[in-house]
């Protein structure tokens, strides 16, 4: 599902970067993908709910596909470097405790 006014924006992508829970968890229960990548910016819904804090949204999206944690935006920007620059210390433990990111 993409987005009209939004070119290249799934439905997901947007629910994510707006920390919307109940549709994240919608989206993903109607089949969305938790890999839909933005297509200018290779970015994750993982991506935008980290640069928001949305941890509730996080945890949704690790729980559909925890594999990609380690996914990289166009700029080589990993979920991890994401919420590190922004101050989301509870999403960078999340990521690295319960998920064992590689920090390579």
């Amino acid at each position: 599902i993409f987005l009209p006014k939004l070119p290249g924006m799934s439905a997901i992508n947007f629910a994510s970067k707006r920390g919307a829970a109940k549709s994240v968890a919608a989206l993903l229960e109607a089949g969305a993908s938790p890999r839909s990548l933005h297509p200018r910016t290779n970015t994750t819904p993982l991506m935008f709910a980290v640069r928001q804090g949305a941890s509730d949204v996080v945890e949704l999206l690790l729980n559909a596909d925890s594999g990609n944690v380690n996914d990289a935006d166009d700029l080589g920007n990993t979920a991890l470097a994401m919420c590190t620059v922004g101050g989301h210390v509870d999403i960078a433990k999340m990521l690295l405790d319960e998920f064992r990111l590689d920090v390579r």
